[in-house]
């Protein structure tokens, strides 16, 4: 990640000059084509340069936001969220490139009507941006990725809010002068970082730790992994950590696209894992009897027609035998009357 382009254009320069030389007098089809080799070459150095100045990765919601700003030049994060008790409200200098700042708590919806909230949220996010990021960079220096909203179906009071929240925030950056918004889902840049589009908070805490800014933020917030809270053995990861951990995943995802370097998540091969030979064999049986349906699959629009063409003639039969019981119901009324 702390790529930084390599001075050689000078070098470049002094042989694309020999080269054009040899080109306009001697007319070489072999220095023609070293002439557009390195021309190509330089074109493509001069457009790893044009890079952004800033990324900026946002992890929305009403209680408690998280932003990530990323200076590509000088190689500085600067993390931003919201405190969940006043104790941790400040500013944090982790290493050299490294700052963290928590504002004040977003206050409880007993305490604050929601338009109060979303005015929190909104003057604490946007003064941080501005803060970092000068007038001058905010446009196209600079590129924002902010996690799309996936609100469940049984949450639809908590979507709406994170929906409002999103919508108020995006309004005013674009009024504070960016302009460069992107939305990405939420299982892209888990797949595009943590290479796991199911990731877990503590997975994203634990690759935070190792890649990009690499704060360990549990012992910043002085938290171990083996206090936090389990539920159903999934660990529960309590805020501002995870939205410090998600914002700086998100930045990470938007630095990756920016020098087109996004990861991709490795497949994993099937594994057959049995507790004894009985269930293994089942399991093998199964696996051979969908490769041989997949095999005879060509098959299967005969084996359609086949079936459909039995069903036929056995409605037609059973039309023919119901005509014959009716007529020779109607023939025996008919005797019956005669008689």
């Amino acid at each position: 990640m702390n790529e930084k382009p390599q001075k050689y254009h000078f070098g470049f320069a002094v042989i694309l000059f020999f080269v054009s030389i040899n080109c306009l007098f001697f007319k070489h089809t072999y220095f023609s084509k070293i002439y557009i080799f390195f021309y190509f070459l330089t074109k493509k150095n001069q457009k790893k340069i044009k890079k952004k100045m800033f990324v900026v990765g946002l992890d929305l919601s009403l209680r408690s936001s998280g932003c990530a700003i990323f200076n590509m030049q000088e190689q500085i994060w600067f993390l931003f969220s919201f405190a969940a008790n006043p104790t941790q409200v400040g500013a944090y200098k982790v290493s050299e490139n490294v700052f963290v700042t928590i504002a004040p708590k977003v206050p409880l919806p007993k305490d604050a009507t929601p338009i109060e909230r979303y005015i929190h949220v909104q003057q604490h996010l946007v003064a941080e941006l501005c803060t970092r990021i000068a007038p001058e960079h905010r446009g196209a220096n600079t590129y924002v990725v902010i996690e799309d909203y996936c609100a469940k179906s049984n949450q639809r009071r908590s979507g709406i809010r994170q929906h409002e929240t999103g919508g108020n925030i995006k309004c005013a950056m674009h009024q504070a002068g960016f302009t460069n918004l992107n939305l990405v889902l939420n299982n892209t840049w888990k797949a595009g970082t943590v290479q796991k589009g199911n990731a877990t908070k503590i997975d994203t805490v634990h690759f935070i730790t190792e890649t990009g800014p690499q704060v360990d933020l549990l012992k910043l917030f002085c938290l171990d992994e083996a206090s936090l809270k389990r539920v159903k053995g999934v660990v529960q990861v309590p805020t501002p950590i995870q939205d410090l951990a998600d914002a700086s995943a998100i930045c990470l995802y938007a630095f990756y696209v920016q020098t087109d370097s996004v990861r991709k998540p490795k497949r994993k091969p099937k594994v057959i894992v049995a507790q004894c030979p009985e269930v293994e064999a089942e399991l093998r049986r199964r696996l051979e009897l969908k490769k041989r349906l997949k095999r005879d699959a060509a098959l299967l629009p005969w084996i359609n027609t086949e079936t459909k063409q039995k069903k036929r003639r056995v409605n037609q039969k059973k039309v023919q035998c119901q005509a014959q019981t009716q007529t020779r119901v109607e023939s025996v009324c008919c005797l019956a009357q005669d008689a």
